[in-house]
């Protein structure tokens, strides 16, 4: 081979290889990961399908800061029972939601409610079980009752909510005093977390108010405000993720929310097997020869994109916080 033959091969393959980055740039860039939550809604079309809730009448002329919302359902009523007496403990007005019952749900509103492309590459082909369904419609009817309450503040609580009512009262009454630092805050931190975060404020009991840098997991305890509550409703029409990493997408809501948690979490998750659980989690997708490697790919370039959104916008927040805080 000639000089001249090999210095043409040469650059012929360094036009490929140009070409081949260049491709798999263009590819990269398409897969979904900064934005996947559907187009904004006033309120979402379908409380008709899953029970419109109804607040009591006593309920509704309260007019405390705060009022309790307690995540149940109707054939779980020794979870009811054992709840009760903490919530009451905690002396704020209290509401019992009736959770959805997943396999209530027919197939042509679960067909239309989820979206099952974005849910693929979010979870590696799976489809979601009726428990996590069940779950983030139950949160949807926590949040359009409290919009309908006159609090300015809820506390919901799943069922299996463990906690020391003196301690998580005062911890409440303390985030209400910082209020301009958040608009949801997790009170349940996973035994197993590891990921990082930065504290925000010292509170009582040794507990800090922190703003994570990297995702967290579960809602068994939550307070958020009314904007908050606004805000998650407004992207609620169609399921894209369970509801603890919906909740934690700040950056998808039109109107700019804050997402912390308490470090370590005063509420607890009881042992035991969760209705979720009962009901079955996701579904893992069929494999098919070569489609499996490839959704993997585009599931991790999804997470990938998830996590320097995270990570960048919490750090955003927490350099906002510092250097022009909300008075």
């Amino acid at each position: 081979m000639t000089e001249k033959k090999a210095f043409f091969w040469i650059k012929s393959l360094v036009k490929v290889f140009y070409f081949l980055v260049f491709f798999w740039g263009v590819w990269v860039f398409s897969v979904k990961g900064f934005f996947i939550l559907p187009a904004s809604v006033k309120l979402p079309s379908y409380f008709s399908r899953i029970g419109f809730p109804t607040l009591d009448q006593s309920f509704k002329k309260e007019h405390s800061e705060v009022c309790v919302f307690v995540i149940n359902l109707d054939k779980d009523v020794d979870r009811y029972r054992s709840i009760q007496p903490l919530v009451q403990q905690l002396n704020f007005p209290h509401q019992r939601i009736s959770g959805v019952w997943g396999r209530s749900l027919f197939k042509s509103f679960i067909e239309n409610f989820v979206d099952k492309k974005a849910y693929e590459l979010a979870f590696n082909g799976s489809t979601p079980g009726f428990g996590e369904l069940g779950c983030f419609l139950s949160h949807v009817k926590a949040w359009i009752s409290f919009l309908n309450s006159n609090a300015k503040f809820a506390l919901i609580l799943e069922d299996d909510a463990e906690f020391d009512p003196s301690k998580l009262k005062k911890i409440v009454q303390e985030l209400i005093k910082f209020q301009n630092l958040w608009d949801i805050c997790s009170l349940f931190s996973p035994p197993d977390f590891s990921g990082s975060f930065l504290s925000v404020r010292e509170l009582s009991f040794s507990y800090m108010l922190v703003r994570f840098l990297e995702e967290t997991s579960g809602t068994v305890g939550l307070l958020i405000n009314r904007r908050a509550a606004k805000s998650l409703l407004s992207k609620a029409e169609k399921y894209v993720l369970p509801v603890d990493h919906y909740i934690q997408r700040i950056w998808e809501f039109d109107d700019s929310i804050r997402f912390t948690g308490i470090f370590p979490g005063p509420v607890k998750e009881k042992g035991g097997i969760s209705s979720i659980d009962l009901l079955g989690r996701r579904k893992k997708g069929l494999k098919i020869f070569g489609s499996k490697q490839f959704q993997r790919i585009c599931t991790q370039i999804f997470h990938l994109k998830s996590y320097v959104a995270y990570y960048c916008y919490n750090y955003y927040l927490v350099l906002a916080d510092k250097f022009f805080p909300s008075k």
